[in-house]
């Protein structure tokens, strides 16, 4: 053995024996203990991230891309949370909606591409991080954007923001501009 100061040493190492417990002692349990510890934390992370997104929906995006959550999202309630878009537009909440014959088809999907280039065409600020899932997406310009299928089998964007963001002559005016976007690239993309 070495000691500290990388010196030889007559002292052997000590070795502590891990004494045995028996079937019947309370700590015999300590393995699933410790997976109850384990699912206790699960079950209050969960809980957090709930209560995130409820509070900024961009919160899902964050524990996507958080290697702290890793290796807790595919076990449940992760992947039930991460998928579902609960967000019900406040009563101060302006919404227009528009109906597309290109149904969304997947982050990679035409309708989505055309979105893409609807929010960069606009030329306003937009967060880059996109939250997508095989049956919405959701991304943040002036708008908060919501693409999916509506229940015609129709591609339908949604364009939400709150009543005060624009008088009511320029939400009109931005929301329709946005969606002939829209659909003038999906006319592109669809040649």
């Amino acid at each position: 053995m070495v000691t500290a100061n990388g010196a030889p040493s007559d002292r052997s190492p000590e070795i502590t024996a891990i004494p045995q417990v028996a079937p019947t002692s309370p700590f015999a349990t300590a393995p699933s203990c410790a997976h109850s510890e384990r699912a206790r934390s699960s079950a209050n992370a969960a809980h957090a991230l709930e209560h995130a997104i409820a509070l900024d929906e961009r919160s899902r995006v964050r524990a996507r891309l958080d290697p702290n959550f890793e290796p807790m999202l595919e076990q449940p309630p992760f992947p039930t949370l991460l998928a579902s878009d609960r967000w019900v537009p406040p009563p101060d909440y302006v919404v227009a909606r528009r109906a597309y014959p290109r149904r969304y088809d997947g982050p990679e999907g035409k309708l989505l591409g055309a979105v893409l280039d609807a929010v960069q065409l606009s030329g306003r600020p937009f967060d880059p991080r996109v939250d997508a899932t095989p049956d919405w997406v959701l991304l943040w310009s002036e708008f908060r954007i919501r693409v999916g299928t509506n229940d015609a089998g129709q591609g339908e964007v949604e364009l939400a923001a709150p009543a005060t963001t624009f008088p009511p002559a320029e939400w009109q005016r931005r929301t329709e501009a946005f969606f002939q976007t829209v659909a003038r690239q999906l006319a592109l993309a669809e040649r």
